[in-house]
């Protein structure tokens, strides 16, 4: 039997690495969805002029996923500007081009305090933020533009699963609490 497919419309969304590329093509899909979207981005400008081209009460905000508190601090402007967090699509990371035998270590550091501790970081602090509010959270896989998103797991996933691949590869995979209807 097909699962039903559940609106996103009214949805508070807040995309990392969204002033630019696959982040702002996310965040034109869901507004385009009608959500609620607050862009993060470590340029300011691009997250600022992001959230203007998609219009409506968009935000856009700086963001640097590697400071904990910044990214702590980020998530409580999204809920205290467009109400309570319901889907974060980690969406920020970084891919150095080149041999791995002449990466230097300073690189290796930073893509996992990027690609992988920010994003467990961050799927940490929203399913904090969710979890009272719905208790039987789950993750969501957000469609193509023009789909629906489905139901899927429960965001119990180990960590590990964060690092078998990068944030550009798991992006669409957010968490969203189950139950809360938008209003």
């Amino acid at each position: 039997m097909a699962k039903q497919p559940r609106s996103l419309h009214g949805r508070v969304v807040a995309i990392t690495g969204g002033g630019r590329g696959i982040g702002r093509a996310m965040a034109q899909a869901l507004a385009a969805e009608g959500c609620r979207v607050a862009v993060g981005d470590l340029d300011v400008a691009s997250a600022e002029e992001t959230a203007a081209a998609l219009g409506g009460d968009a935000v856009g905000l700086r963001l640097d996923v590697t400071d904990h508190a910044g990214f702590s601090a980020f998530l409580d402007e999204v809920e205290q500007r467009l109400g309570p967090l319901d889907v974060l699509v980690n969406n920020a990371g970084i891919m150095p081009v080149g041999p791995l035998e002449y990466e230097d270590d300073a690189t290796a550091v930073r893509l996992l305090e990027i690609n992988l501790h920010a994003v467990i970081h961050g799927t940490k602090q929203a399913i904090r933020r969710m979890r009272p509010r719905a208790p039987a959270t789950s993750s969501t896989s957000l469609p193509a533009p023009g789909r629906r998103a489905s139901r899927t797991s429960p965001p119990t996933a180990p960590p590990s699963t964060a690092s078998s691949g990068s944030p550009r590869r798991c992006a669409p995979s957010c968490a969203a609490p189950a139950s809360r209807s938008p209003s």
